[in-house]
């Protein structure tokens, strides 16, 4: 499929029997929207992804879903496909307005706290990590300041029950849970067979490459988890992605090649960069190719680009490529073949 307007992507409009695509604003963030989906279901609707818990997005998904004639109290159920809060924010609110159930993998859930002490201890996590990884904190204290990001993303509305692999929803048919972790460890996709559709989250995106890193609310080695989900997913039988982000688009099995090939490019530049000598991430991740100039990203953008740095070498330390010493902070170096 060709890549739409921004206009065609931000409009509300049906994708697939039964479903409507509902875009709906992320507030100050270059994704600019996530689509969330809604599926007719027996007695009213289901939602995938609400997003972001604002008014602007609550107000945008109430138009969006009248424009087909339903409401919030229509919505009988709420699936996530991960637990950021361009996803999951809206669900709480969705929840006490509807009496709709909300669905979460619990490899996301145990994340949650439920008070401010669970938002401190984890902000506490958050300095140590980027102390081992090297970072700065005295002289650059904005880039540990995490603490709304953190409070946003563990006092998230608990779910009512956490659906795993190869389960299927209340009312949504043969719709199948696919477990894709990589970008969080609960990360799940929607296969439906019957339409060979793919309802992808954030695992699969039609131009960029989601977010894989390693950090304190991820898994012992994501990258490793998402390049298999990757080959998970490519097997489907699926000709239809439908994203959470920007738009619809065919033929998943190209796509997951592609972005298994920049993940190998990007190791190869890890690998050349440790080759000119040992270093931390941080300084890794300052000599690595992002989108934009190191210097012209912000705090969040930096911890995202060090926790995918961390991510390719945690792979390359698990295939036995690299050594890191204890630290803080670590130094990761190539290993040294045998008699060298």
């Amino acid at each position: 499929m060709d890549k739409p307007s921004l206009a065609e992507r931000m409009a509300v409009r049906p994708v697939a029997s039964d479903v409507w695509a509902v875009p709906v604003p992320i507030p100050d963030n270059p994704l600019r929207y996530t689509v969330c989906y809604a599926l007719e279901a027996p007695g009213g609707l289901l939602l995938l992804d609400p997003g972001w818990d604002g008014e602007a997005t609550y107000d945008a998904l109430v138009a969006g879903l009248a424009t087909f004639g339903a409401t919030v109290r229509d919505v009988r159920g709420v699936i996530v496909t991960h637990f950021h809060p361009d996803h999951h924010g809206l669900a709480g609110r969705v929840r006490a307005e509807s009496g709709a159930w909300v669905a979460l993998h619990e490899a996301d859930a145990r994340y949650f706290g439920n008070d401010k002490a669970a938002v401190d201890a984890m902000v506490r996590v958050n300095e140590e990590w980027l102390r081992a990884a090297g970072a700065s904190v005295e002289d650059d204290p904005g880039i540990a300041d995490a603490a709304d990001e953190v409070a946003r993303r563990i006092l998230l509305a608990r779910p009512d029950f956490h659906p795993l692999d190869g389960d299927r929803l209340p009312g949504a048919g043969r719709l199948t849970v696919v477990h894709t972790p990589g970008h969080t460890p609960g990360h799940i996709c929607l296969h439906d067979p019957d339409r060979r559709l793919l309802f992808g989250g954030d695992h699969l995106l039609p131009r960029i490459s989601p977010n894989v890193g390693w950090h304190p609310m991820s898994s012992a080695n994501p990258l490793g988890d998402f390049l298999a989900s990757l080959e998970r997913v490519a097997r489907l039988d699926a000709t239809t992605v439908l994203p959470a982000h920007e738009w619809p688009f065919t033929d998943p099995a190209a796509r997951v090649k592609e972005l298994v090939r920049h993940h190998d490019q990007r190791l190869a530049e890890v690998r050349a960069l440790l080759a000119e000598g040992p270093r931390t991430a941080w300084d890794l991740a300052q000599g690595l190719t992002w989108s934009r100039r190191w210097e012209a990203l912000g705090h969040h953008l930096r911890r995202a680009a060090l926790g995918e740095a961390l991510a390719h070498l945690v792979l390359l330390l698990a295939a036995g490529e690299v050594t890191r010493s204890v630290g803080p902070p670590q130094v990761w170096s190539l290993r040294k073949e045998e008699g060298s």
